[in-house]
């Protein structure tokens, strides 16, 4: 009970009585007024309403700017007028607010006087318009009785405008004052299933359409609108020009895309410059160009048509015609001098051209109209002229103008607003109000970006200015192709920013077309969009993929990983999955992103000297399924010399008989290093047993089954199976360098053994170039004994540049295997002509391997680094493939 007592506040605050009083109050919180205006806004005669001023002002609650006695002043609220209304809306607030929020509410209308609102709101408003529903929000108490198979009926909802920059924020149980509105609470969270918020802010707002009727009673809580319910923000009428986004009006609406010509009457230099920015796409603009901090262009001598006649308004046409003729004759003559163009020219009007234009850049009309003409420096009547140029023809891009400071002409002004092609005039002053063209004006209540647009006597819409480029149709480009995985993405995206040409991603829907949606996921790529991506989720998770920023991935595959498909998952960095997650994902990925993952893994590994201690219990507790299982115990494995001698103990107790359940893609690493266990004394020989006999059932094409083949070849001899070449090409050099050579002849007798000869990165003159006696050691089988390079295949080399399709020595950039081949085959051939080697292909140095390491020269530490990596190792530790045999003559094969 204490407790309850002390979250109760110590006074309830009081109302005021009189509803005219009130009325007043409100009214002058928007700003002083005059005793005629207050007494029109609150619906009393003058008599009363000054009688009710002048008792207000003795109770200290207004003052007047203007002597007592004196007529109109303006009235003002005290601060004891302040604290008045304070109390009376707070009072309010509290004998409505007595049960506590609603779940999943967030406003209650707690007074209403016409168009003028008092809202109490539970969160930061996302804009000064906040939706209300026009009628209260029906919740059926039988949810039984209203199953008729149908949605039910969509509430209508209006718009209100805030009056005030911010709520202002209170404790709700006890009214005391909070100075931060409620933390935003995660919807992934605990607390907002619960929705135990104890914040509300008070809220003074007005029907930003008068003429649209609220039935909402007072005390009524509301929510918010669904996605489609949304009512419509009010929008400039309709022209005849492309439309042009302004800014928004909320951020669940679409921009506000005036269609025809606004004008802007602004106060300040930043709002200008904006409001400018906002306007200039595609459009040619006549004004400040600091404005806009871009350079301008050269000014067209078609503008000096309009220039003559405001400088001559009493020659003759004829007379005007010849001295402008004159004049664009001689400026568009390079290198003429001004000196010399005044002889030919009238002095006067030579005189002031000079005046009015200064030291201006001319050009002649082209193909390519000018997008910006600086009008700094300009006297008014070369500004007016250019002004009034821009809108002579009716054809050509927008335009938005700058009007000079000072005056306005009025009749320019009009002849100005009847153009179609108008997109945005900036007034300093409005001289004579523009009758039916929406203006801009300053938001008297928020700071920029924020600005009203004034579409009607009664309608002041509050617009935040855009600074982003506009938007793209909602149309499919020409011969559209959307991606099928993520190696495509960054293509497709390059193309959609290329057709966009800078436009930022349409306004796309659950409901639109599936490629629509695409298209409006790349060009959001690779940045993203958090909250639209949110919106795809369930009605297109590709688009929705391909849109999420990085750092969200990860727990949006958790959600739609398996309807996307593996070939998705490359657009998902490896940093960005869990490390004890990072195997139920890599087991199943591309090959290319498994072997980033393993990376990954296995750097993270030999950083964190504990982390193999925390992941080994995932292998077997049941979180993982076998395939991930035998993932992470082959990565594991792999990095066995790094993980200390508690796990160096473990593992050959068990891991084999793992990896040979399912094994994984990263086995190679696993197989080396299970070969440095036994080296190490622990393990038997014939620890590989299971793990060939697992290879009966891996596919053929797979690196256990080329593995298992190669053994085969050692113990007894059998040749290796076609379909394990590509995998054993892929395999540690050292594992099957003593079968190189016989291999590679196999494949250079066949068109697809060439193919696959011409693609496969390998470094042929590093496993081919070894000296005869040379131990390679292959995991399960030992050390075997290198032969060394014959004749035979320097003969075979010289002749494979002639095989039809094969690279020409100007075509081996982009084909590795070929490239590497060229470079063995010219220095085999160096070799034995005794000439010097030719610098490689693949390393600068790799025909010093044919050659006795005698007569290697010294190498630096950078001339050996600059180069293939194989290749780069062999000649740092001075392992020469030189032998008597290499330098034989010319062979036949047997």
């Amino acid at each position: 009970m204490v407790e309850e007592a002390e979250r109760t506040p110590a006074r309830p605050p009081r109302r005021i009585r009189s509803g005219y009083r009130r009325r007043m109050l409100d009214h002058l919180a928007d700003g002083g007024e005059t005793v005629s205006g207050i007494a029109l806004a609150v619906g009393l005669r003058l008599p009363h309403a000054s009688a009710e001023l002048k008792r207000m002002r003795q109770d200290g609650l207004v003052a007047s700017d203007a002597e007592e006695g004196s007529r109109g002043g303006r009235q003002h609220l005290t601060a004891g007028g302040w604290n008045r209304l304070a109390e009376d809306e707070l009072a309010r607030m509290h004998g409505f607010l007595v049960g506590g929020r609603p779940p999943s509410k967030v406003g209650c209308l707690l007074a209403r006087d016409g168009p003028q609102l008092l809202l109490a709101y539970a969160k930061e408003p996302a804009s000064p318009l906040i939706p209300l529903p026009r009628t209260p929000e029906i919740t059926p108490s039988d949810p039984q009785a209203y199953s008729t198979g149908t949605a039910g009926v969509k509430l209508e909802w209006v718009w209100a405008v805030a009056r005030e920059r911010e709520p202002r924020w209170f404790d709700l149980p006890t009214l005391e004052p909070r100075s931060s509105p409620p933390r935003a609470i995660s919807p992934e969270s605990l607390e907002a299933w619960t929705d135990t918020a104890d914040v509300i802010g008070l809220l003074r707002a007005r029907l930003l359409d008068p003429r649209r009727e609220l039935r909402l009673a007072v005390g009524e809580w509301f929510g918010e609108p669904d996605e489609d319910e949304w009512p419509p923000v009010p929008s400039p009428p309709p022209g005849t020009e492309q439309e042009w986004s302004l800014g928004e009006a909320h951020p669940a609406t679409p921009s506000v895309r005036p269609a025809g010509p606004v004008v802007a009457s602004l106060d300040d230099r930043l709002a200008s410059s904006m409001v400018l920015t906002a306007a200039a796409h595609d459009a040619l603009v006549i004004a400040e160009s600091s404005l806009l901090g871009k350079p301008s262009e050269p000014l067209p001598l078609a503008a000096l048509a309009t220039w003559v006649e405001r400088a001559h308004p009493r020659l003759t046409t004829a007379e005007r015609n010849r001295r402008l003729e004159s004049l664009q004759r001689h400026l568009s003559r390079a290198g003429e001098s001004r000196r010399g163009a005044s002889h030919r020219c009238d002095e006067s009007t030579w005189r002031r051209l000079l005046h009015d234009w200064g030291e201006r850049n001319w050009s002649e009309s082209g193909t390519s109209p000018p997008r910006l003409l600086d009008v700094r420096g300009l006297s008014e009547t070369a500004w007016l002229s250019l002004l009034e140029w821009s809108v002579r023809d009716s054809d050509g891009p927008p335009v938005v103008l700058q009007h000079p400071h000072g005056k306005v002409d009025d009749q320019l002004l009009q002849t100005l607003l009847a153009s179609a092609r108008l997109r945005l005039l900036l007034l300093p002053e409005e001289g004579r109000s523009p009758t039916g063209h929406p203006t801009l004006r300053p938001d008297p209540i928020h700071p920029l970006p924020f600005v009203r647009l004034q579409l009607a006597t009664d309608v002041s819409l509050p617009v935040r200015l855009t600074q982003r480029p506009p938007t793209a149709p909602a149309t499919l480009p020409t011969d559209w192709s959307a991606p099928a995985g993520a190696s495509e993405v960054e293509a497709a995206a390059e193309s959609a920013a290329a057709w966009a040409a800078g436009a930022v991603a349409p306004e796309v829907g659950t409901d639109d077309d599936p490629g629509l949606r695409m298209l409006s996921a790349l060009l959001r790529y690779p940045d993203g969009d958090v909250e639209w991506a949110d919106r795809m989720e369930n009605a297109d998770p590709h688009a929705s993929w391909v849109a999420s920023p990085a750092e969200r991935r990860w727990s949006r595959w958790l959600r739609c990983g398996e309807q996307l498909g593996e070939h998705w998952i490359g657009l998902l960095s490896v940093e960005m999955v869990p490390l004890a997650s990072l195997a139920s994902v890599a087991a199943n990925a591309p090959r290319e992103w498994e072997r980033a993952a393993h990376l990954h893994l296995t750097d993270n590994l030999r950083r964190e000297a504990d982390l193999g201690l925390r992941l080994r219990p995932l292998v077997d507790d049941g979180s993982l399924d076998e395939a991930a299982s035998c993932w992470l115990a082959a990565a594991l494995t792999s990095q066995v010399a790094w993980l200390g001698s508690a796990l160096m103990r473990d593992l050959p107790t068990w891991v084999v008989q793992r990896l040979a359940k399912s094994p994984p893609t990263n086995i190679v690493e696993a197989l080396s290093a299970l070969d440095w266990l036994e080296q190490q004394g622990r393990f038997e020989q014939g620890w590989a047993t299971p793990l060939r006999e697992a290879a009966t059932a891996a596919e053929p094409d797979s690196h256990l089954a080329a593995w298992a083949a190669l053994l085969a070849v050692y113990e007894v001899d059998e040749p290796l199976p076609r379909s394990a070449l590509p995998a054993l090409l892929e395999l540690p050099l050292d594992w099957w360098a003593t079968q190189a050579e016989q291999q590679l002849l196999l494949l250079l007798d066949e068109p697809e053994g060439r193919d696959l000869l011409a693609s496969a990165d390998v470094s042929w003159p590093a496993v081919i170039l070894r000296s005869p006696g040379e131990l390679c050691r292959v995991p399960g089988a030992g050390f075997q004994e290198h032969p060394g390079c014959s004749a035979v295949l320097r003969d075979r080399l010289e002749r494979l540049h002639v095989q039809p399709g094969w690279p020409g020595e100007d075509e081996l950039e982009n084909v590795p295997g070929a490239a590497a081949l060229f470079d063995l085959a010219n220095a085999l051939t160096d070799a034995n002509s005794k000439t010097a080697p030719s610098s490689g292909r693949t390393h600068q140095h790799v025909g010093w391997l044919a050659r006795a390491e005698g007569t290697w020269p010294d190498f630096s530490a950078d001339e050996v680094a600059a180069g293939e990596a194989h290749i780069a190792d062999r000649l740092s530790r001075r392992l020469s493939g030189h032998h008597t045999g290499l330098l034989r003559g010319r062979q036949s094969r047997l």
